[in-house]
């Protein structure tokens, strides 16, 4: 490893509004390392890393690329001084091949690819970092984990030195999270340095050089991975206090579970554009019990999402408190059920209006009356779910769904959906993003809400699995191949390989 520093922040200062999201930020990268950024939702490192890769421009502060001073203007400015980000969601053209989606952005002479040369490349850089994908697959074929293989190779073939990662695992599966640390280490002994954006400290312990951890808008501490004594002491930096890593949420499973279901789904189909989304899916949840559906991102899921909150047409039947067709249940959609959808910047509020605006979003026949919004009880309910979950904002009741960090908001879209008393919760993604402080928040209320609920939870993380399900669905390909108790060490071995369909049920 490298002692050189390749890249230096210096009093960085970033503000949206009146709420500062950056205070003073000071940071050495060196190069050759593997760089790890924690911190809870609205620490600031997504912010950083958006200044960083020129999405975003700092109110003030300075960038220094090998001591050059240089200010980002745009994504494009920053790859020129080999700088590139892989996101979350990653920005692919299915229907193209992997050489037309690396060769997208990079195109000169009119427009003109030389497809021998870029496969030529590509399949240097392929053999450098030992890598396994075909320049002329399409996107649509591949794994997740090859599509982020795609989305790196991006990068190299761009001459991207300092590569940024947010969350880069959230979308894998166990049996894919290893061979992308091997990536890691080649990038790093190829000479690149890595920026890798973590909530799970598990895999940062593993695979960091250096550990910075942030806190509401600062640098709280950079610190070499070899001088961390243990994860609970890293967790203990990210939020300012003892911190203790929770082993017993198992301990409310096969509790108050009746035998008898409360919602049933009975072949449900779903297709789309010749396509086959959903193939006869089969459930049962019971009363007070947590069903996990698990699989990788763009099995079924999302769209069973869909058809359970009364956002998709169907064929099949669905039954609740009486048997309904997706027409009825579109149109008549039960009130005792609650849809919590993975997209709550987009699905679950408005980011611009007031949360007590947002509140009666939801609750419109209730609050009201010939035109009129009671809109004194809406503050005052809004007011009681702030304190009930422990909600951090910035002018309470008045602050907008944009000025919450994601672990906020998802406690905000909680309680304001549990203040319904529903019977059945739909909840798609609840924790995903957010850190570990806020996820195990969103776990204790899901694990108190089954007291009187039962919860229908989509999730692709597998620890998150374990921990809160009393049963367990893999859904793969639109159907559900296999359903199991979380108690079962066999199946709970095999998870990855039912989730990628290697091992057959």
């Amino acid at each position: 490893m490298s002692n050189s520093i390749i890249l230096t922040l210096k009093n960085i200062n970033k503000s949206f509004g009146d709420f500062k999201a950056l205070k003073n930020v000071s940071l050495n990268i060196k190069q050759k390392q593997i760089h790890a950024i924690l911190g809870e939702n609205g620490a600031g490192k997504s912010t950083l890393m958006s200044i960083i890769s020129g999405n975003i421009l700092p109110d003030s502060g300075e960038i220094l690329i090998k001591n050059k001073k240089i200010l980002f203007t745009n994504p494009a400015h920053a790859q020129k001084y080999g700088i590139g980000m892989v996101h979350q969601k990653f920005m692919l053209i299915e229907n193209f091949t992997v050489w037309q989606n690396i060769a997208l952005g990079t195109l000169e002479n009119n427009f003109v690819w030389n497809k021998k040369q870029i496969i030529t490349r590509i399949n240097s850089i392929l053999c450098q970092f030992n890598l396994n994908i075909n320049p002329e697959e399409r996107i649509h074929n591949l794994s997740m984990g090859q599509k982020q293989q795609v989305e790196i190779l991006k990068l190299l073939y761009k001459n991207s030195k300092i590569l940024i990662f947010d969350e880069p695992t959230s979308v894998l599966t166990p049996q894919e999270i290893k061979p992308f640390f091997k990536i890691l280490l080649s990038l790093r002994q190829n000479g690149h340095t890595i920026l890798f954006i973590s909530h799970k400290l598990e895999e940062v312990l593993e695979i960091a050089d250096t550990i910075t951890v942030m806190q509401k808008g600062k640098i709280v501490s950079t610190t070499p991975k070899t001088k961390i004594k243990s994860k609970l002491e890293l967790a203990s930096l990210m939020i300012g206090k003892e911190f203790n890593i929770i082993n017993n949420f198992d301990t409310h499973k096969t509790k108050n579970i009746s035998k008898k279901s409360i919602l049933q789904l009975n072949n449900i189909q779903v297709n789309q554009n010749g396509q086959v989304l959903l193939k006869n899916i089969n459930l049962k949840l019971k009363q007070g019990e947590i069903f996990v559906l698990l699989g990788i991102s763009g099995n079924g899921q999302e769209v069973l999402a869909k058809v359970l909150g009364g956002l998709q047409e169907f064929k099949g039947e669905i039954i609740f408190d009486k048997k309904y067709n997706a027409s009825q249940w579109i149109n008549n959609y039960p009130t005792k059920i609650v849809y919590i959808p993975e997209d709550r910047n987009n699905l679950a509020c408005i980011e611009e209006k007031s949360l007590y605006f947002n509140f009666v979003l939801t609750r419109l026949k209730e609050l009201s009356n010939s035109l009129k919004i009671k809109w004194k009880i809406a503050k005052t309910f809004t007011q009681k779910i702030i304190q009930e979950f422990n909600i951090k904002t910035p002018n309470g009741i008045n602050s907008t769904p944009s000025n919450l960090s994601g672990g906020n908001l998802q406690k905000f879209i909680l309680g304001r959906e549990l203040s319904k008393e529903p019977t059945v919760i739909i909840a798609e993604h609840p924790t995903q993003g957010l850190d570990i402080n806020s996820t195990q928040e969103i776990w204790k209320q899901l694990i108190q809400i089954k007291k009187h609920s039962s919860i229908l939870l989509i999730s692709g993380d597998i620890q998150e699995s374990l921990i809160l399900a009393d049963k367990i669905g893999i859904i793969y390909k639109g159907q559900i191949v296999k359903t199991f108790s979380p108690t079962s060490s066999k199946d709970i071995a095999n998870l990855g390989l039912y989730m990628t369909g290697s091992l057959k049920c």
